[in-house]
Parts: structure tokens; C-alpha cells; sequence
């Protein structure tokens, strides 16, 4: 019951935060680059926006872990931490810069956590099923 109100919370509240930050992009870049160039402000607040997609998805797997967690299964929601927090983060860090240089890289957090969720699901999934048995 809990796992569901945990993703339900997220399903509603990622593309809230997900529009909110698209739309003050401009505000939240200018708030930490006030004394920077135009140019600078301006390539800043793309790199923000592709960098917002990650937290489409984030919720999700912070929720899975959690509840990993609170179910005593410390592989998976080691697995799932260690995942988001370093392993994938640093692979896709560098495959995307291998493949697209320097404007592949804010994409790193989108990638990694989309892996994450790959991973959290399968998780989850096994769960259920030896729940369910």
C-alpha cells in the first residue's frame, strides 16, 4: 500500500517539477550566473533543461530503493543506491562524452537513471514475484 502511495506521489509530482523547471530555467540559471555573460546564461539554461529530464524519472527509483530498504533486501536497494550514486552515473558519463563530446554529457543523468530504472524494476518485479508465491 505504502510502494503505492510512493509512486503515485512521484507519477504526479515529477512533471510538476519537471514543467516548474523548465519554466523558471531562466530564473533558477540567473539566480547562479548573474554576473555572467549572455552567451554563458544562454547555453546554461539548455544544459539545465536537458539536464531536467532526469528528474522524470528519479522519484522512482529513490522510491524503489526505499522500499528495498525497508523490506531488509539490502542487495537490491544497495544495488539500486550504488547505481544511481556511482556505477551508472560514471558509465554513462563516459559513453556519452566518448560519443558526443561535451554536449552529451547532461544527458549522463537521464541515461543513468533510465538504466536505474531498468534496474529497480527488475528488482521490483522479482520481488513480487516471490511475494506472490
Amino acid at each position: 500500500m505504502l510502494l503505492r502511495y510512493g509512486l503515485t506521489t512521484v507519477c504526479i509530482l515529477s512533471p510538476l517539477i519537471f514543467a516548474g523547471l523548465n519554466l523558471f530555467a531562466p530564473q533558477i540559471v540567473g539566480g547562479y550566473l548573474s554576473q555572467a555573460s549572455a552567451e554563458l546564461v544562454t547555453y546554461s539554461i539548455g544544459a539545465f533543461r536537458q539536464y531536467s529530464f532526469a528528474y522524470l524519472i528519479v522519484g522512482f527509483n529513490v522510491v524503489i530503493g526505499g522500499f528495498m530498504t525497508a523490506l531488509k533486501r539490502p542487495v537490491p536497494a544497495n544495488c539500486i543506491s550504488i547505481g544511481r550514486g556511482l556505477v551508472l552515473q560514471s558509465a554513462s558519463l563516459l559513453t556519452l562524452a566518448a560519443l558526443f563530446g561535451s554536449d552529451g554529457l547532461w544527458f549522463t543523468p537521464i541515461i543513468s537513471e533510465a538504466l536505474c530504472l531498468c534496474l529497480s524494476l527488475f528488482f521490483l518485479r522479482r520481488y513480487r514475484q516471490q511475494f506472490s508465491q
